[in-house]
């Protein structure tokens, strides 16, 4: 038996396919949507889209294959993966010859399947495309965000340096100076009191007691020049408060010696 997808014209045989169907229960009828992500349709057999029975806030169009069913007279679009029946007509009309869908139907259907493969994986593009801009710019903010915090640190840290390093550039200079010249002067001893021991190591090398006494005075020579750096260090880094002492010791001696002068005219003068 030839027959094809239920096509509804009217209000007359919508309601009589609501008489003859199951309560509660959803069929598919022969309605399709002509392009993915629109509201539009058509008839499968090309007859006039000129009656709809949309159920309230249908089409939604929400699905990537869709196709449309009734149920208790209403029609909604539903995923077209889902397993329903489907209703079915035929004209009993004696004369009646079932159409033959031309091939250049089926070629249109070819090319909506396609049509609906591409858009769905354009989509998926469009998706990832902007969830990468997202991430793209979450980054780039973060990094000019880090950027300013290191210039700013690197401003802070050069002022800080600039002012220390003048005035630990002047004292150091001064003390590496200081202790250069004792270093030199004490090394040059060491050397001509070491040439003198080893001349002399060499003529008595057999006398243990000069080998001895030899490494006594160099073991004193090299403590007694340990000795003079850190002297010289603390020589320069004290040598201001002594002056300093020393000034007001003068003065104060200065002053008693003009009390005792005075004092020495005064009882002078007392003298018959």
């Amino acid at each position: 038996m030839n027959a094809s997808m239920t096509f509804i014209h009217s209000d007359e045989e919508n309601n009589f396919l609501k008489s003859i169907t199951k309560p509660g229960k959803a069929y598919w009828i022969g309605l399709q949507q002509l392009a993915f992500g629109m509201a539009t349709f058509s008839w499968m057999d090309g007859s006039e889209y000129n009656f709809t029975k949309w159920k309230p806030g249908q089409p939604d169009v929400k699905y990537s294959c869709l196709g449309v069913v009734i149920q208790d007279g209403s029609w909604w679009d539903e995923d077209c993966n889902r397993k329903l029946l489907t209703l079915c007509q035929i004209d009993l009309d004696s004369d009646y010859v079932p159409e033959e869908v031309s091939p250049s139907i089926k070629f249109v259907d070819r090319l909506k399947v396609e049509q609906l493969k591409i858009l769905l994986k354009i989509s998926i593009l469009n998706k990832n495309v902007a969830n990468n801009d997202l991430k793209i710019g979450a980054v780039e903010s973060k990094i000019s965000s880090l950027s300013k915090n290191v210039n700013e640190l690197e401003a802070k840290v050069g002022k800080q340096l600039i002012r220390n390093s003048e005035e630990q550039k002047t004292y150091v200079n001064s003390l590496m100076e200081s202790l250069r010249k004792n270093i030199s002067l004490n090394i040059y001893s060491l050397k001509e009191d070491n040439n003198e021991m080893s001349s002399s190591l060499t003529r008595n090398s057999s006398d243990k007691e000069s080998m001895k006494t030899y490494l006594h005075v160099l073991t004193f020579l090299l403590a007694f020049f340990v000795l003079g750096v850190a002297v010289a260090v603390i020589f320069l880094y004290t040598s201001n408060h002594k002056s300093y002492a020393m000034a007001s010791f003068v003065n104060r001696n200065n002053h008693v010696r003009l009390m005792e002068e005075t004092e020495d005219t005064t009882d002078r003068s007392f003298i018959p």
